[in-house]
């Protein structure tokens, strides 16, 4: 059962073979369709009359088809996709273009969409994450909503009846010896609850009991999986094995699943007990990540009210040490992410929104100067019968055969932006948990069914509405199909400008702001300066003495490395580190009820200010008179002198003293500020500590080089030539401020390359539209000549039409992006949002492309 053989090489011969092949398939369905209504010979009648109608002049339009059933619309689809990819392939550098530029726009979008899943869809390694809550300190003085929470501040959180359990996460860190070269581990000393509070499970040996947390129970240990299958090769025979950390004997217990390798949690080697001792717990030292589990049927709007009111007892109870301190309880899925977060993942998800329309409209444009040269075709398949929603449907399968190929190809760009997006990063742990699984794969495809919505619509919209008579008159290719395609076409490529011209702007600002971050004033000359950091073995070294004798060896030692000029022991990297702002006390200055003074406090050795290149705006440095035996001095910012003092002369000689260490100092300087860890924030007070008199364990020598890179190698040597237990880790400061920003420099990639995308997507949308109009022309630019016009005459013809086109969209793009922008306003960093030197460079640079 098969149509006339005779009849449809006449209508081939007829129509050739571009026209013909869509011609014959809607034949086809309509022979199929009255096959099973009328019977084989009816059919075949029919089908020889449409074969004659193709030969006659006038070829008007027929009744309609009867109605096909499920199976022939099955059929027709299938035949139309066959068709559409036929089409493709014989076009191939149409089809590719198309191709590609999905691609591109898909690829942006899959990897956005990787974020998205990173946060809000991967499973989290806890049981029931809708009933855990965490515990967060709020400081309204400082606007911290996130710190973390004091032992002594978390044993009373635990009688809150709301929370079923409430367990504590200590970050910790120790140093692994007996197994090569001494190296610093990362570790999370936890509450043994936490098994309970998140549902955690071991692959290998058990979890801790309550019992490893005494302080006289033998150490114990659970290793990550990662660290389990680098260091052991992955042997479950490695628990019960012993690993030395920080000196003391640890037995192996257990290894974790590969669930728990979520977020920061990878960079973690080492899992020890550990239980707060209300004895000795300090309520300053806010060093806890506090987290329970709700019991069923309770709220988080309850936790966080009984939350609340305990904050304010402590409150009352400990004005010296939370004078502005209160507390929240959040969902597991809030604390987890911040405002920023969430506003940085939207502006990035508008900005690949607008790469799609840009290339939306690009392939609209693209199609719609297509269609104008398949005018004929289209207007034969009309007058035999093809109905508007045949045609449209051809279009759109056209389109969604080209698109698909393009979401396949945007997966690829995906996969190939992560990996570039790993190396920009820096070791950066959110960035390397992105990636291609199955729902960015299925949210791209998604997207690349969606898309011919998008792109595909306007186009068979257009070639449905199409006349018969117009389509078959000759002339009807050589025009520029109206002036309402022409409006169309000139409305999509006015809408790319515009979208590119905003993003551009916001990826601009976002650049300018990353540059002003890595190049801001950190207060000293940090681009000649390496940091030492390590830690004196505690088994080694047992009192402050012997850590003061082993530091100041190791700051000799390392000054005498070739290429250091001078170096100096502290305990924090300057402008790096955040400051743990502890309660200042001044001597004859006694504070109301409510009220709050504190400083940053930092241990700084001799030679600390002049290695930095810190002025000294008042008394003196540290030098040998500070030494252990000598009276208790400090010196003070000049924030610290101004907001407390007066000024740096009135803080000569005043007696201050800190939380910690509980003892009067005199102040015998007064130095410049260093920069704020939070850059967008001002200096904070800082008290400067001599190490001499206030050893610490945990040491940073900062050495000054003209050459820092080359030193970090021989600094390291010396170092493990002096104690080999000790796990040293040696970077450059610009090294350490990369790292610092590896978050914020991919972000920015992320806005220039969409910003560098949507520019090129409709600088290459005009250029076709103007060629297209311009080769349409032909015949008017012709005559023009006939009568005398000049080259320079229809040069600026076709400018101005163009010139008229990026005008506009320029000034939408222009003043969208005003508003756009004040959304990035508090992600910006030294760049005003209504900047006008970035408005003006990128009109210029949109303009000029265009």
């Amino acid at each position: 059962m098969r149509p006339p053989r005779f009849a449809i090489r006449l209508v081939s011969w007829r129509l050739g073979a571009a026209e013909a092949e869509f011609v014959l398939g809607d034949l086809e369905e309509g022979f199929y369709a009255r096959c099973r209504d009328e019977g084989l010979s009816r059919a075949r009648v029919w089908y020889w009359r449409q074969t004659v109608r193709v030969f006659m002049p006038d070829r008007s339009a027929l009744p309609p088809s009867p109605a096909p059933a499920a199976g022939v619309l099955m059929a027709a689809l299938l035949r139309n996709l066959k068709l559409a990819w036929r089409l493709a392939v014989r076009q191939p550098l149409f089809s590719l273009t198309i191709v590609v530029t999905l691609g591109l726009a898909i690829g942006a979008n899959a990897v956005i969409f990787s974020m998205v899943d990173a946060l809000m869809l991967r499973p989290v390694p806890v049981a029931e994450p809708e009933r855990v809550a965490w515990i967060f300190g709020v400081d309204g003085r400082s606007r911290i909503d996130r710190a973390d929470i004091s032992p002594a501040d978390y044993l009373d959180f635990a009688t809150v009846g709301v929370f079923v359990n409430l367990a504590a996460i200590k970050p910790s860190a120790y140093t692994l010896t007996g197994r090569g070269d001494a190296r610093r581990l990362s570790a999370y000393q936890i509450t043994p609850n936490l098994f309970d509070v998140w549902g955690m499970r071991v692959a290998h040996g058990r979890r801790f009991h309550q019992a490893d947390a005494s302080p006289v129970a033998p150490p114990v240990a659970i290793l990550t999986e990662g660290f389990w299958k680098r260091e052991f090769g992955g042997d479950p025979a490695a628990v019960g094995q012993i690993l030395m950390l920080s000196g003391a004997a640890h037995t192996i217990v257990g290894v974790f699943g590969p669930e728990l390798n979520y977020g920061d949690i990878v960079d973690t080697q080492v899992w020890t007990p550990y239980a707060p001792d209300r004895a000795t717990a300090d309520r300053a030292d806010r060093s806890l990540t506090v987290m329970g589990i709700l019991a069923r049927g309770a709220t988080i709007q309850q936790a966080d009210a009984e939350v609340k009111a305990i904050a304010e007892r402590l409150r009352a109870d400990h004005p010296a040490t939370h004078g502005a301190w209160s507390a929240q309880a959040l969902s597991f899925r809030r604390a987890i992410t911040n405002e920023e977060t969430w506003l940085i993942l939207g502006l990035l998800s508008i900005a690949v929104a607008m790469v799609m329309l840009i290339a939306a409209a690009n392939v609209a444009n693209m199609l719609l100067a297509r269609m104008a040269g398949r005018r004929r075709e289209l207007a034969v398949r009309t007058a035999l019968g093809a109905g508007r929603a045949q045609i449209a449907a051809q279009i759109v399968s056209e389109s969604l055969v080209l698109a698909l190929a393009g979401g396949v190809l945007g997966l690829g760009f995906a996969h190939a932006s992560l990996k570039a997006l790993v190396l920009l990063g820096g070791g950066n742990y959110f960035v390397e948990a992105l990636q291609v699984n199955y729902r960015v794969a299925a949210f791209a495809m998604a997207l690349a069914l969606f898309a011919p919505l998008l792109f595909a619509l306007l186009p068979a919209l257009q070639a449905a509405r199409a006349g018969v008579a117009q389509g078959l008159n000759d002339s009807g290719a050589r025009t520029t199909g109206g002036r309402r395609a022409q409006r169309v076409r000139g409305a999509l490529v006015v809408a790319q400008i515009a979208l590119a011209t905003t993003l551009l702007v916001v990826s601009t600002l976002s650049l300018r702001s990353m540059i002003a971050l890595m190049s801001f004033d950190v207060g000293f000359a940090g681009h000649r300066v390496v940091a030492a950091r390590f830690e004196a073995p505690s088994w080694k070294y047992t009192t402050p003495d012997e850590v003061r004798v082993f530091v100041e060896r190791a700051v000799g030692d390392v000054r005498a490395v070739a290429g250091v000029s001078t170096a100096a022991a502290t305990a924090s990297v300057p402008a790096l580190d955040r400051d743990v702002l502890v309660r200042l006390d001044i001597e004859g200055q006694p504070l109301e009820r409510e009220e709050s003074r504190v400083a940053g406090r930092t241990i700084a050795g001799i030679d600390y200010f002049e290695a930095l290149g810190i002025p000294v705006l008042h008394g003196r440095p540290f030098d040998a008179r500070d030494g252990s035996d000598a009276r208790p001095v400090a010196i003070v910012s000049r924030t610290a002198a101004e907001r407390y003092f007066g000024g740096a002369p009135g803080a000569i000689d005043r007696r201050i003293r800190l939380a910690e260490p509980d003892s009067w100092a005199s102040i015998v300087g007064v130095v410049d500020d260093v920069a704020n860890p939070d850059v967008d924030q001002p200096p904070n007070p800082i008290v400067y500590l001599p190490f001499a008199q206030h050893p610490e364990r945990s040491v940073v020598i900062l050495a000054v080089s003209d050459a820092p890179a080359v030193v970090t190698a021989p600094i390291r040597d010396a170092m493990r030539a002096l104690d080999r237990d000790v796990a040293v880790d040696v970077s450059t400061f610009g090294a350490l401020l990369r790292r610092e920003f590896s978050g914020t420099r991919v972000i920015v990639a992320l806005f220039i390359a969409f910003g560098a995308l949507a520019l090129a997507l409709a600088a290459s949308g005009l250029y076709g539209v103007i060629a297209f109009v311009v080769a349409q022309r032909t015949r008017e630019i012709g005559v023009r000549f006939a009568l005398g016009a000049q080259p320079a005459d229809v040069r600026r013809l076709m400018i101005r039409q163009g010139g008229v086109l990026i005008g506009i969209g320029l000034a939408l793009g222009l003043a969208a992006s005003v508003a756009l922008a004040q959304i990035t306003r508090s992600i910006l960093f030294g760049v005003s949002v209504s900047d006008p030197t970035t408005y003006a460079g990128i009109a210029a640079v949109v303009g000029l492309t265009a």
